[in-house]
């Protein structure tokens, strides 16, 4: 899967998972996410779990890439919304000059096996989106 994010003035990040069973998804959150997203991710019902880990996950991805620090910005430095049918949303941001008003998210719909995510520095930002048929034929151009 491949997701591509184009501004001409808007710092701009997009992030996309597959959504897959992942056992410790408990000890990912405890390391990576905010208190309010830890809490909030277990008192979800077991089957919403997953797919709200997934939200938040890429939300933060999306941002981070955003910004151009990369993993050197700690993840819960910052909150991000993820209950299920929930508007995406940056809420908070700690220690950086950043104001969370001045940003938008936008979950992507892209297949239903994955999750995507795009944040831009633009509190009312227009996005377009434009989908390429996928080739599910691998052709083999070797002179074996």
């Amino acid at each position: 899967m491949l997701l591509l994010a184009f501004s001409c003035d808007r710092d701009i990040g997009i992030d996309v998972e597959h959504t897959r069973t992942i056992c410790d998804e408990q000890v990912i959150a405890k390391q990576f996410f905010a208190p309010r997203e830890k809490a909030v991710l277990q008192g979800l019902l077991p089957q919403q779990r997953q797919r709200a880990f997934f939200h938040c996950w890429t939300r933060k991805e999306a941002y981070i890439k955003a910004l151009g620090g990369g993993l050197s910005i700690a993840l819960d430095s910052f909150e991000v919304t993820l209950l299920p049918n929930e508007p995406a949303q940056l809420l908070k941001v700690a220690g950086h000059t950043v104001k969370a008003s001045d940003w938008s998210m936008a979950d992507l719909d892209i297949h239903p096996d994955y999750v995507a995510a795009l944040a831009v520095k633009s509190p009312q930002p227009q996005i377009y989106s434009w989908t390429a048929p996928i080739e599910t034929e691998i052709v083999n151009h070797s002179n074996d």
